[in-house]
C-alpha cells in the first residue's frame, strides 16, 4: 500500500498563446517559494492564462490525460513535484519527445544537483516495479537507514523543518529507534544476504543533500546501486560524514555497482522510499530504466 506524506496542491496553468507547453506549480512547496517564482515570472514574460487548482492528493496521476497533449512542462516545486509530472507523463505512453524545464523552489531539490545547468539532458527516469505496481523515479530508491530517515523526516518535513534538517531530524530518529535488517533471499546482482542499507539511483544526491550515490550519472541508462553491511547506531553516527563527501564508496562495508536491470526478493516485506515518498510492504521488486527518454534542464527560479 503506498502512503503519500505532504501536500499535494498543484496549479496547472495552460498558457494560450504556447498550445505546447503547461505549467505545473506547487504553491507550498518550499514554503511559498515555488508560488513565488511563478509569480514573479509569470508578471515578467506577461503570461495569459488559464488556471485549473486542485487540492486533491494524486491529482497528476489520476487526472494524467489532461497533461498527455503538451509535449513541453515548466515545473515550479521540489522533488516531489517533479515525481508527480514524471510519473503522469509516462501513463500518458507517449512516444514524442518531452521537454521539461525544472524552476527548482522546493525544500531539498536533489536531483538538479546531478544535472547540468540550463543545458537539456536525455534522461532515462529509473523504474521501481513491486507487487502491487510500477513506480518511476528520478533520483533514488531504497530500503534501510535511507528509507527510515525519509520516513521520519516525512514527521516534520514542511511543518517544522525543511531540506536537510529535516533529514537530518530523520537521520536522527533512525540511530536512536533503529532500522530494521534487511534479509536478501535472492538477487540478480551479487551483495551479501544481511543489509543495513539497500539503495538504487539514477541520481547522485538523496534526502535533502546525501551523497548517496556518488557513482550514478544521469547521462548514462543504467541503475546505480549501492548496499551495506550492517550498521550499528554509534558506528553510523561516526560515520556520518562520509554520507555528504562521497567517501561513502570507501568505506569497507559497501558494495556497489551498475546495472540495467536488479530483481531482487527480501525474506519479509520492507519500507522503501521513492523520491522520499513511503511505500510499504514491498518484499519483491525489479529496477531498471524506462524504455523511452524525456529531456530536462533546470533553471534557478527567478
Amino acid at each position: 500500500m503506498r502512503e503519500t506524506h505532504g501536500c499535494n496542491i498543484f496549479v496547472l496553468c495552460y498558457h494560450k498563446n504556447m498550445s505546447e507547453g503547461v505549467f505545473v506549480v506547487n504553491p507550498v512547496s518550499g514554503g511559498g517559494r515555488a508560488k513565488r517564482a511563478f509569480l514573479h515570472f509569470r508578471k515578467l514574460l506577461g503570461l495569459q492564462c488559464d488556471v485549473v487548482v486542485s487540492t486533491s492528493k494524486g491529482y497528476l496521476l489520476n487526472e494524467f490525460s489532461k497533461l498527455c497533449s503538451y509535449r513541453k512542462f515548466y515545473v515550479f516545486g521540489g522533488d516531489g513535484t517533479l515525481n508527480e509530472v514524471i510519473n503522469a507523463i509516462y501513463q500518458c505512453r507517449v512516444r514524442d519527445p518531452i521537454y521539461i524545464t525544472v524552476f527548482p523552489s522546493g525544500s531539498g531539490n536533489d536531483f538538479v544537483k546531478s544535472l547540468p545547468y540550463a543545458e537539456f539532458v536525455e534522461f532515462y527516469p529509473g523504474v521501481f516495479r513491486y507487487e502491487e505496481g510500477e513506480r518511476y523515479f528520478l533520483n533514488a530508491l531504497g530500503t534501510g537507514l535511507d528509507a527510515y530517515t525519509a520516513y521520519y523526516a516525512s514527521d516534520v518535513k514542511g511543518k517544522y523543518l525543511r531540506g536537510i534538517p529535516a533529514y537530518a531530524y530523520g537521520l536522527i530518529k533512525t540511530m536512536i529507534l533503529g532500522a530494521s535488517t534487511t534479509s536478501v533471499v535472492d538477487a540478480s546482482i551479487d551483495i551479501p544476504h544481511s543489509l543495513s542499507l539497500m539503495s538504487f539511483g539514477r541520481g547522485a544526491y538523496v534526502g535533502g543533500g546525501f551523497y548517496l550515490l556518488p557513482h550514478a550519472d544521469v547521462k548514462k541508462k543504467s541503475i546505480a546501486w549501492l548496499v551495506a553491511r550492517y550498521i550499528s547506531p554509534f558506528e553510523l553516527l561516526h560515520q556520518i560524514p562520509i554520507l555528504f563527501n562521497g567517501e561513502i564508496l570507501h568505506y569497507e562495508k559497501v558494495s556497489y555497482g551498475h546495472a540495467n536491470r536488479i530483481d531482487i526478493k527480501l525474506e519479509e516485506p520492507k519500507v522503501f522510499q521513492v523520491d522520499g515518498e513511503i511505500i510499504k510492504g514491498v518484499s519483491q521488486f525489479s529496477v531498471y530504466t524506462a524504455d523511452t527518454p524525456i529531456y530536462v534542464r533546470y533553471i534557478k527560479p527567478l
